[in-house]
């Protein structure tokens, strides 16, 4: 009896310390989609994206920081198709939307999280007046991103 417990004891001292260095979200049962970080300097008037495809409901996790106020928005396929092509051809076209929960107009920093249903989706910085916030030069953007399958 005391050799089961003193392996019990051992085995969990050796799990806390293994574990104690990690900094990586840990979900018991989910299929991580994504965990990336990425950087990017986005021109006044440009902007930027992440495509995310999904095969069912993810749980997603985005944060922004920017050395400038940007535009975070969250479209749907056919709305980003729709607003990068008022974006390349310099119309004022607003024939898209975006997903509110999803997004921050004139920001330096927000983190959102949310369930994202199955589909192809965007997350675009946007360092133009298309939005909402007033470029002011380049603007040095992070996104830090994860989605998992629950």
């Amino acid at each position: 009896m005391k050799k089961v417990v003193g392996l019990i004891v051992v085995t969990m001292l050796l799990a806390t310390i293994s574990l104690s260095g990690c900094t990586d979200t840990f979900r018991i049962g989910s299929e991580m989609v994504y965990d990336q970080t990425s950087s990017q300097t986005i021109p006044e008037n440009s902007m930027w994206y992440l495509r995310l495809e999904f095969t069912e409901t993810a749980s997603v996790e985005y944060k922004l920081t920017s050395d400038k106020n940007v535009d975070l928005v969250l479209m749907q396929d056919s709305d980003f198709q729709n607003y990068k092509s008022a974006i390349n051809s310099g119309q004022s076209f607003f024939g898209y939307s975006y997903i509110p929960d999803g997004s921050k107009e004139n920001t330096r920093e927000v983190t959102r999280t949310l369930n994202i249903p199955k589909g192809t989706f965007y997350v675009v910085v946007d360092n133009t007046e298309f939005i909402g916030t007033e470029p002011n030069g380049p603007a040095r953007v992070t996104i830090k991103l994860d989605a998992y399958y629950p």
